[in-house]
């Protein structure tokens, strides 16, 4: 389940933004469906609906918890910035 999408910086990166475009928001289930080769580029995900091909690059940027989903927990996508003086926490192991 994805925890949020960021570098652990205040700011949202334009990936960081097309990344959420994409429906990789809080909550999210993301699956790892191909790799070309173990650790090469580019690997195949499904996040909700969305199949794509990533870059593990970019894929760096989406922070995950591996633990068991519980039915019916699932928060909506974050701001795409937070309010002035508040510090993002950003827990959970990169994709």
């Amino acid at each position: 389940m994805i925890v949020s999408v960021g570098a652990r910086s205040e700011h949202l990166t334009a990936l960081d933004r097309r990344l959420l475009e994409f429906g990789f928001c809080s909550g999210e289930h993301v699956e790892i469906l191909a790799e070309t080769r173990p650790g090469r580029d580019p690997f195949v995900v499904r996040v909700g609906n969305t199949t794509l091909a990533l870059r593990r690059r970019e894929a760096a940027n989406i922070w995950v918890d591996i633990k068991p989903h519980v039915p019916g927990s699932r928060p909506p996508c974050p701001p795409l910035s937070a309010p002035k003086g508040v510090e993002i926490s950003r827990p959970g192991n990169a994709l």
